[in-house]
C-alpha cells in the first residue's frame, strides 16, 4: 500500500471516530433515579418485641442497621412468652390479631404512647384471622402504630430447600423495613420493585425481587 493511500485510510478512520463519539456525546442521557420519597417520621420511639422462643433471628442487628441508615430510636422490649391465646391448635399457627393484642396487653404505656410504634417479631409461622383463606402470613399491620412480622415462612428450609440465615436476615430486614415505611414514615405501598414499599408482597420471589430503599 502506498504512503500517500496509508495516510488516507488514516485519516478517514480517524475522522470516523471523531464523529461517532461526538454522536454518543450529543446523545447519551444519564439515568436519572427517581427521587426518594419525603420522609415524614412519626418521632416517637420504635419498640421492637421479640414473640416466643427461640428469639427471632438477628434483631439486634436489624436494629442497629435502621437506627444508622435512617436515624431511628429503636427499643428492644424484653421478649413475650407465646400462650393458649395466641396459638390457633388446629392450624398449627400463631393468629396475628392475638399477637397484636398480646402486645398491647404486656407493654400498656408503649401501647398508649400515640408516637409509638410497635414491631412483635417472631420465628413462629402465623395466620391473619381476618384473612382465614390465606394459608400463611410474612406480616400483619393495624391501628397505623402495629405490626407482626414472622420468619417461619422466609427460611428456605420451610420451602423444602437447605437453611441460609443470610437470606432470612435481608428478608427479615426488608419486611420490617416496609413495615415502617407505612407506620412511622406514612408511605404508601409502590408498584416500583425498585422500592422496599412494592406490594402486594405474596412470596418469596416478590421479598426477594424488591430493594431495600424507599
Amino acid at each position: 500500500m502506498r504512503p500517500e493511500t496509508r495516510r488516507t485510510l488514516n485519516f478517514l478512520v480517524a475522522a470516523a471516530l471523531v464523529g461517532w463519539l461526538v454522536v454518543v456525546a450529543v446523545t447519551y442521557r444519564p439515568v436519572t433515579p427517581p427521587p426518594l420519597p419525603e420522609l415524614k417520621p412519626r418521632g416517637g420511639p420504635i419498640y421492637f418485641v421479640p414473640l416466643g422462643a427461640p428469639d427471632p433471628p438477628s434483631l439486634d442487628s436489624l436494629a442497629a442497621y435502621l437506627e444508622q441508615r435512617y436515624q431511628l430510636r429503636l427499643v428492644k422490649l424484653a421478649g413475650l412468652p407465646l400462650d393458649e391465646s395466641v396459638v390457633d391448635n388446629h392450624r398449627r399457627q400463631l393468629v396475628a390479631e392475638a399477637l397484636i393484642a398480646l402486645m398491647r396487653r404486656a407493654y400498656p404505656r408503649e401501647a398508649e404512647d400515640g408516637s409509638a410504634v410497635l414491631v412483635g417479631i417472631t420465628a413462629h409461622d402465623l395466620y391473619i384471622a381476618g384473612h382465614a383463606k390465606w394459608r400463611w402470613a410474612f406480616s400483619y399491620r393495624v391501628d397505623e402504630r402495629f405490626a407482626v412480622v414472622s420468619t417461619a415462612r422466609m427460611d428456605d428450609a420451610a420451602w423444602g430447600g437447605k437453611p441460609d440465615p443470610l437470606r432470612i436476615e435481608v428478608r427479615l430486614r426488608k419486611m420490617v423495613t416496609k413495615n415502617l415505611g407505612m407506620l412511622y414514615f406514612g408511605l404508601d405501598q409502590s408498584s416500583d420493585r425498585r422500592s422496599v414499599m412494592f406490594g402486594p408482597i405474596l412470596g418469596l420471589g416478590d421479598l426477594d425481587s424488591i430493594g431495600e430503599d424507599f
